[in-house]
């Protein structure tokens, strides 16, 4: 969601693009991100880096964190 956040306040439709996300937000049911998925997220990301397929420095945000708790 940070990102998300992100993405309006430095968009020039920021209050557009703060009302899609709280659109968003009323389709979806947020996790938590505590330690036991923060780790687990550690333990993905680096098995990737080690078989040669690291997560991109550019992916959005945190998509691989978000893939991983789902």
């Amino acid at each position: 969601m940070g990102e998300l956040y992100y993405g309006a306040f430095n968009s020039s439709k920021k209050k557009e693009n703060l009302e899609k996300i709280d659109g968003f937000k009323a389709e979806i049911y947020l996790l938590d991100c505590d330690e036991y998925t923060a780790k687990i997220y550690g333990q993905i990301k680096k098995g990737l880096k080690d078989k040669g397929t690291p997560i991109p420095k550019m992916t959005f945000g945190f998509q691989p964190l978000l893939s991983n708790t789902v």
